[in-house]
């Protein structure tokens, strides 16, 4: 079962522009056809809503030679416009399969959790802050003073270098070298 309807604009007038909302409420999914200059921008002539639906599909010409025959274009933008990677085209199609079939994109799965680098101590080089440090090392510059804070080889707390640049509380000041932090 397909889900796309073809109702070009033009078409959907000399109907006399009817609501197309019974067609959304059954999940189809538009296709319009419009031959004119192609965009991926949301202004492209195809790319126009009518009826109270937009287009999910533009037919944008009727004559592109492909493999020697003129046949229709169409363009279906997904959720990657404009992106020509391998894994976005790839990822296009399978929105496409989706909306065709269901009339709706697919359900992304959810992110899996990240599990936290285990937490190692960084000797400061002298040309970075705390902030950009623990940034480049994908840790908050909270959890970072968390880690210095209970450092196993200073028992007794902070160093002398790490309490004068705690003192300051400027997190975008450059670390002394030689500074331990702690990331992860």
């Amino acid at each position: 079962m397909t889900h796309l309807v073809y109702l070009p604009h033009w078409y959907w007038q000399s109907i006399g522009s009817p609501p197309l909302k019974p067609l959304a409420d059954r999940g189809a999914v538009l296709v319009s056809s419009a031959y004119s200059l192609y965009t991926d921008l949301s202004s492209g002539t195809g790319w126009q809503g009518y009826g109270g639906m937009i287009p999910q599909v533009w037919q944008y010409t009727d004559r592109l030679s492909f493999h020697g025959s003129d046949v229709d274009f169409n363009a279906f933008r997904g959720s990657h416009p404009g992106d020509q990677s391998t894994a976005a085209v790839a990822a296009t199609l399978a929105e496409y399969k989706s909306v065709c079939e269901t009339g709706k994109l697919p359900v992304k799965p959810p992110p899996l959790p990240v599990t936290p680098a285990k937490p190692g101590s960084r000797s400061a080089s002298g040309k970075e802050s705390l902030r950009h440090a623990a940034h480049r090392e994908g840790t908050p510059v909270q959890r970072a003073l968390w880690l210095m804070a209970r450092d196993p080889k200073r028992p007794d707390g902070f160093g002398g270098a790490q309490r004068a640049y705690l003192a300051a509380a400027d997190w975008d000041a450059i670390m002394p070298a030689g500074m331990v932090y702690w990331v992860g």
